[in-house]
């Protein structure tokens, strides 16, 4: 695959436990384990039996995990999945965490192909575990994309794919944690095409593999991104006719890189690949840094 560096572990794994900005796992809202498992039980049975009528106004606010437990008819929950619109794969609390640690890839893929109208995804991972169910994340996406594919839908509705890390687990709820460093799924051939993505942000080194799914954006507007190599960023954006932001911190050889795989504009014509560009991030000029930004128009 061309991708097999072993990337540095985030100086956040030094931080103290004890942070009051980020969610803790096993003392939210001051419920045990045993507490949150006969809620989200509770939870599960009265939508299972709530009326018809009520389901239909509630079915697209409630969060995909919970969808995906409920013992609907298939129809109906097949109806209730195509009304989601923002999905988050979350470590947040137990029940989402081993929701998605036990999920298949197989279940994850078709499950996927019932959200049509996906515009937002969303990996929140715990702290020190950059790859938790990162499988279940491309999984999502590329099951959302091929299934468009299949049934011929044109165009696409997936516009913003975002990882946030940062989600805080101590004690026993640390010790949960599972599906920390999962293989990814093949990657599809063809290559899937993301018309509408214009958002990929929250990405550091660990997610580099990314780059090498084949993935077609070419309305990709905005990177946001850290400690990948210049090669592969390249790799990533190249098929990007849109471009307005990629961040980074290189030297300018390092940036010559990153764009090296999109085409020039012809001597003489206007417009091109790069015409929107306004900022490319951080340039690293003899041990001092310079932020970049320009027109490149």
């Amino acid at each position: 695959m061309g991708f097999d560096r072993k990337v540095k572990r985030t100086r956040m794994c030094q931080a103290p436990a004890s942070s009051s900005s980020a969610a803790s796992g096993d003392d939210a809202g001051g419920e045990s384990v045993e507490e949150r498992q006969r809620r989200a039980e509770r939870e599960r049975r009265f939508w299972g039996n709530a009326p018809p009528g009520l389901l239909s106004i509630v079915m697209a606010f409630l969060p995909i995990h919970l969808l995906m437990q409920l013992q609907l008819p298939p129809l109906t929950w097949q109806h209730a999945a195509r009304k989601q619109h923002h999905l988050a794969i979350s470590a947040a609390d137990e029940d989402q965490r081993s929701f998605w640690q036990r999920a298949t890839i197989d279940l994850v893929k078709e499950w996927a192909t019932y959200l049509r109208q996906l515009t937002t995804i969303t990996l929140q991972y715990p702290l020190c575990f950059p790859c938790w169910c990162f499988d279940v994340f491309v999984a999502v996406i590329e099951g959302h994309i091929a299934d468009r594919r299949a049934a011929n839908l044109c165009g696409g509705t997936l516009q913003t794919i975002a990882i946030e890390g940062g989600v805080r687990l101590t004690g026993t709820a640390r010790q949960s944690v599972a599906r920390t460093h999962p293989p990814l799924p093949a990657p599809l051939d063809p290559p899937l095409t993301l018309d509408a993505l214009t958002i990929i942000a929250g990405l550091t080194g660990d997610h580099e593999v990314l780059a090498y799914r084949g993935w077609r954006m070419p309305s990709l507007a905005i990177v946001r991104q850290e400690g990948w190599l210049p090669g592969s960023l390249g790799k990533l954006i190249s098929s990007s006719r849109s471009l307005q932001c990629v961040d980074g911190s290189f030297r300018d050889e390092g940036w010559a890189r990153v764009f090296e795989r999109i085409p020039a504009t012809p001597a003489g014509q206007q417009g091109g690949p790069l015409a929107q560009l306004e900022s490319i991030g951080t340039i690293v000029v003899e041990g001092s840094v310079r932020r970049a930004s320009s027109s490149f128009r």
